[in-house]
């Protein structure tokens, strides 16, 4: 698993196969990736498998919420605390906890979140990346103290690690463009913006194609 997330540089991608990953070795229902972003976390990878299971062709992706990275949400508590946060039931929170869970997703849909797991991702040096969290592990009526939250929290620092090496592969081409840029403002810095804005909307076509054709989905 590791070859294989080490893999990937493009951090998009990157984000979609560690969630993916998770998923697959804990059986859980759910799961979502929140990144750190200029002083907020959003929600940039969710998927849902019963939900996906219950409408044909459907498939989860990139959200791009935000919310403040406050004590007051599950996310964000287990970004500022740096810790794994556990729970059993998200509906059933301890009279003294400082967050609350936001009912409203379950509400729309229909789908019952139940236990769980929050992990924070952590660069070598203990910055928080984001915040990893699985829902409704299958066969789970509580997830405390099981070798699930132990298997999760290893996962999650190997995740840490290849995403900041991804970003750190990010930030060095960036500057690369940037001073080809500066060596020739006029012409080659035109050229990358030109190639990049191809490649975007050629991306952008072939994922319109892919969410309606079920054999290039597959």
């Amino acid at each position: 698993l590791e070859t294989q997330l080490s893999s990937v540089t493009d951090e998009d991608l990157l984000l979609t196969k560690i969630l993916d990953s998770a998923l697959d070795f804990s059986k859980c229902e759910a799961g979502s990736i929140w990144i750190m972003d200029q002083g907020q976390l959003v929600l940039w990878y969710t998927r849902n498998l019963v939900l996906e299971a219950r409408v044909q062709g459907t498939r989860g992706g990139i959200a791009n919420a935000r919310i403040p990275i406050s004590p007051k949400s599950i996310a964000g508590h287990c970004a500022l605390s740096k810790n794994i946060v556990v729970l059993d039931d998200v509906y059933e929170l301890p009279s003294d906890s400082t967050f609350k869970f936001d009912q409203s997703f379950d509400q729309k849909t229909g789908f019952r979140t139940r236990c769980m797991i929050s992990i924070p991702l952590l660069g070598a040096q203990g910055a928080v990346l984001g915040v990893m969290q699985l829902i409704n592990p299958a066969g789970h009526k509580t997830v405390t103290n099981t070798p699930m939250v132990d298997r999760t929290a290893d996962f999650a620092i190997l995740a840490g690690q290849v995403l900041e090496r991804a970003r750190n592969a990010n930030e060095l081409l960036m500057r690369m463009v940037k001073t080809a840029e500066l060596r020739d403002p006029h012409e080659t810095g035109v050229h990358v913006q030109r190639v990049s804005g191809v490649a975007c909307h050629l991306y952008k076509l072939l994922a319109d194609i892919r969410n309606e054709s079920p054999i290039l989905r597959d």
